[in-house]
């Protein structure tokens, strides 16, 4: 049963998020491969737009985020990825891992945007070897 005294982060919550702005060239999609965008962050939640529309989400719980950008090519290259992170509250009432609980809480909070990177992942095939 949901513990009534946690809410999720509204649209407002997140009007007041920290902004960060993703520029993807060209070259990333020059492969046939999916490109990945690989946030190691620390905070409460995030969101993902390109060009204005949620394209992905994710409540923090110590693994990088990792959002496919193949699908959205075109409107990422035209509009770039802006994300929109919130931060951890020392008293929050949900559950992290001890493995991924930050240590520290500067001024009862933490946000850490620790790297954006891009990651090609190259496809793989699988294919039926029927021998008879």
């Amino acid at each position: 049963m949901p513990n009534p005294s946690v809410a999720l982060p509204t649209d407002a919550d997140f009007e007041q998020a920290a902004v960060y702005r993703v520029t993807v060239p060209v070259e990333a999609f020059a492969g046939e491969e999916e490109v990945l965008l690989r946030l190691d962050w620390v905070g409460d939640a995030g969101r993902a737009h390109v060009g204005g529309r949620l394209v992905a989400d994710q409540f923090w719980y110590g693994p990088a985020w990792e959002i496919g950008l193949r699908r959205f090519r075109e409107e990422i290259l035209e509009h770039g990825i802006e994300v929109r992170l919130l931060p951890l509250r020392e008293d929050a009432p949900v559950f992290v891992s001890p493995k991924a609980r930050p240590a520290a809480y500067p001024g009862g909070s933490v946000l850490e945007l620790r790297s954006v990177t891009l990651v090609p992942m190259p496809r793989t095939v699988i294919t039926e070897d029927v021998q008879r």
